[in-house]
């Protein structure tokens, strides 16, 4: 039987025609890449122009509110007795001053309305001022019913300051996002790399849109995609 001789080096170098076919296969797989890329990425444009038509439906009318003294900004307070006009629906002076005094010291960096909501009081805060009667045995600063009168009145920020912090966002996550394309290239193995866009890219948006979606309510305080991302 005659036997060939060949040297390692002959031996380990790999052909032209696979040369080619790995480099093909590779543009192949770059462009497959890139193309579910931009159809993610207009998919989530139209969602993301889906969510901002419907938050800034009303951006007009909350602009007049405003301009108008209708509604009030609780994070653009001057002083307490901003809030007097609006807390009608306390009939006592004491417990008016007493729940303007509250909220002015909570306003300022309110993510949302219903933050006030989420205010409570102690019983040595209720004995320390005099004339609190309705808030006697309870840690509440506001029941519900009390909050629900209140809640059309205020907002927490302006349309102008919505808009400038959801488009500085959306840009964040689309730089996230093809960044995070971007690193799967220098992944050393390539079924990783087929993988992570497929898998985690995906459940990162789909988090990120049912954050979006799911949140209703009116637009003083409907909450968005991101905590400091967030209707006025």
């Amino acid at each position: 039987m005659a036997v060939t001789r060949s040297r390692a080096a002959e031996r380990e170098q790999p052909s032209h025609g696979g040369r080619r076919a790995t480099i093909w296969r590779g543009i192949v797989g770059r462009r497959r890449e890139a193309i579910w890329m931009l159809a993610a990425s207009l998919m989530l444009l139209l969602g993301f122009f889906l969510v901002y038509r419907a938050k800034t439906r009303s951006f007009v009318a909350i602009e007049a509110g405003l301009a108008g003294k209708q509604l009030l900004n609780l994070n653009d307070l001057t002083a307490r007795e901003d809030l007097l006009p609006y807390l009608a629906i306390f009939t006592e002076p004491a417990e008016r001053q007493f729940v303007a005094r509250r909220i002015y010291d909570a306003s300022g960096s309110l993510p949302n309305v219903g933050a006030i909501a989420r205010l409570r009081v102690s019983g040595a805060e209720v004995e320390a001022v005099r004339g609190l009667k309705s808030f006697r045995g309870r840690h509440a600063f506001l029941t519900g019913e009390q909050f629900r009168q209140l809640k059309p009145s205020f907002a927490v920020r302006r349309p102008a300051q919505f808009r400038r912090a959801f488009f500085i966002w959306v840009a964040a996550f689309f730089a996230a996002f093809w960044a995070a394309q971007s690193c799967t290239k220098s992944w050393p193995s390539r079924a990783n790399a087929s993988l992570f866009p497929s898998g985690a890219k995906a459940g990162f948006v789909s988090a990120v849109l049912v954050r979006v979606s799911r949140k209703g309510g009116s637009w003083p305080d409907v909450p968005g995609v991101f905590t400091r991302y967030r209707s006025p």
